[in-house]
């Protein structure tokens, strides 16, 4: 049997309702459009795609042997913005500032660590970001959209203290994410 998986930063509460917010200020621009749930929200450090389920320990052990040197650190949630771009909107996302550093060896660090298991690199650079709308239908007004992305938005620092290897579900309830190993941080 085969899993699809990524390796995630989890958010906490503060953060998942902070984002709820956003959410509900940027779905006055653009109604059409369907938001994540809080319970689905993460920093993505790695999509490794569909695993093999036998592979998920040796992912586990290779993904904690490289985060075992990083302490705990906390990211200040910052900004919304659009991939590719707000006119051409596929995704649209609340970013992170202070923190961002971090954020980006724990990616590498993963990355690294998967690299030699047969995971490709990834070809375009890592960017943190929380995924707050896939955009799958054309914007009514992406005018007002992009202004509402560009409006300053206050967004919560959370502590970064765990990281989970998840598996990703489609099923007729929709989609569900399962954490299936945590590797915890040391103390900050």
């Amino acid at each position: 049997m085969r899993v699809r998986s990524f390796v995630a930063v989890p958010l906490d509460a503060a953060a998942q309702r902070a984002l709820v917010a956003l959410e509900r200020e940027l779905a006055r621009a653009a109604p059409e459009l369907k938001w994540v749930d809080p319970e689905l929200m993460h920093l993505t450090l790695k999509f490794l795609g569909d695993v093999a389920e036998e592979r998920l320990p040796e992912v586990t052990s290779a993904v904690r042997a490289a985060l075992a040197p990083f302490r705990a650190f906390d990211v200040q949630l910052s900004g919304a913005g659009a991939f590719p771009d707000p006119a051409h909107a596929r995704v649209l996302w609340a970013g992170a500032g202070a923190g961002t550093p971090e954020l980006a060896s724990l990616a590498r660090a993963v990355e690294e660590a998967v690299e030699p298991l047969g995971f490709e690199r990834e070809s375009r650079e890592w960017r943190a970001h929380v995924t707050l709308s896939r955009v799958k239908t054309r914007l009514r007004e992406p005018a007002k959209l992009q202004e509402a992305l560009a409006a300053p938005h206050e967004l919560p620092r959370f502590r970064v203290d765990r990281v989970h290897l998840m598996k990703s579900e489609q099923s007729p309830r929709g989609l569900s994410y399962t954490p299936l190993a945590t590797m915890e941080l040391m103390p900050a």
